[in-house]
């Protein structure tokens, strides 16, 4: 919904009731619209609990505000979830993340009778200064072993994740894991953005498709990372080169092994 003040300013309220992955996205495209369009306010809502994470991603931007979805605060809102009446389950390109979320932020820019900033597929990179502003040592290897929470990878395995994060910390290499690996450095302590900071100093990054591997895409690794091996299914991520996908922690192997990591 858009409403206009007593002060001209345009006030565009959206809603996204899904997971964190979801809320980070659209975030980032408010941040762009924001910047874009200085003298209008975005208001979004989300469930309470993902506050905290999504903060960080907007308290820099005056024009964007964060607030709780409450009963019936999603009346007069833009649903931003990408699949809102379907429109992803039932849309042709569903599998190719960049091409879906360019023609997704187009639709929901048009909404608010505002035009996408979001144009190509490096548009979707992260950039929130609280990504570059994290300080941390480099790191050979971060591995976001988070369980996938939207079926995006249906053979996640815990297991063969742990063994993989042990074997690449051989050799006085430097793993860091966002969940506990038994005598490795974990992210545990740090918010998703803690996480995107952190991969800003990763020489390789392997990922579960997951909201805490988002902020994973940013600007300022996008082009430094040697390496970076995403695990899920069916669906092709296109953000960044050097990028190979898998299905299984096996392939994951493979790969690692024909680039002399294993």
């Amino acid at each position: 919904m858009m409403i206009r003040d007593k002060n001209s300013m345009t006030t565009h309220h959206t809603h996204c009731g899904l997971r964190l992955g979801d809320n980070l996205a659209h975030l980032h495209f408010l941040r762009k619209l924001a910047r874009l369009y200085p003298t209008h306010e975005f208001i979004h809502r989300a469930h309470t609990g993902y506050l905290p994470q999504l903060i960080e991603v907007v308290c820099d931007l005056p024009n964007i505000q964060l607030l709780a979805m409450l009963p019936g605060s999603s009346a007069l809102s833009h649903d931003a979830w990408k699949n809102a009446d379907g429109a992803w389950e039932n849309h042709p390109r569903r599998n190719d993340y960049a091409a879906f979320m360019i023609e997704h932020f187009e639709r929901l820019a048009g909404a608010m009778d505002l035009v996408s900033p979001i144009k190509e597929p490096r548009d979707l990179l992260f950039d929130y200064p609280a990504l570059f502003d994290y300080r941390c040592e480099p790191i050979d290897f971060l591995i976001v072993n988070s369980a996938p929470l939207s079926n995006q990878w249906p053979g996640y395995d815990a297991a063969a994740l742990d063994a993989l994060a042990a074997h690449l910390s051989t050799d006085g290499r430097k793993v860091v894991t966002t969940r506990p690996v038994a005598g490795l450095p974990c992210t545990m302590p740090h918010t998703v953005t803690g996480i995107g900071g952190i991969s800003v100093h990763a020489k390789h990054i392997i990922a579960v498709s997951t909201g805490p591997s988002w902020p994973t895409f940013n600007v300022w690794n996008a082009d430094t990372c040697e390496l970076r091996i995403i695990l899920i299914e069916h669906e092709w991520i296109g953000l960044c080169d050097r990028s190979p996908h898998c299905s299984t922690v096996d392939q994951a192997r493979h790969i690692l092994i024909e680039h002399e990591l294993l």
